[in-house]
């Protein structure tokens, strides 16, 4: 890189969430690769979920750090969630479980 050449300017957070393709509105970014730039820089692959396009920027350590308490976030959501879902599958599956014992449905022979 030459002196004069201007640096790639870091990304926001707002910049890295959102992607950049044309016809996506996603703001559920995600990395999936990253390495050590200079400084306090990261060189970070981010991908989309929706379109899923990828691309490349620059993230300071502040920006990471407010970018892995986002994702946090959103994995703790996601485990909210499916523990919602399984819960009320298995409500599901035991009141029809006991439908069937009260109307006979289910005999000694099925087990």
């Amino acid at each position: 890189m030459y002196e004069n050449e201007p640096k790639q300017k870091p990304l926001t957070l707002d910049e890295a969430l959102a992607c950049k393709h044309d016809n996506c509105s996603c703001d559920m970014v995600y990395p999936i690769d990253w390495q050590k730039s200079e400084g306090a820089l990261w060189d970070v692959t981010l991908r989309c979920p929706n379109c899923e396009d990828s691309y490349s920027g620059l993230l300071d350590t502040e920006v990471i750090e407010q970018l892995d308490m986002v994702l946090d976030r959103g994995t703790d959501s996601i485990v909210q969630d499916f523990r919602n879902l399984s819960y009320a599958n298995m409500v599901t599956y035991v009141n029809r479980f006991v439908d069937a014992l009260n109307g006979d449905h289910i005999l000694p022979e099925d087990f």
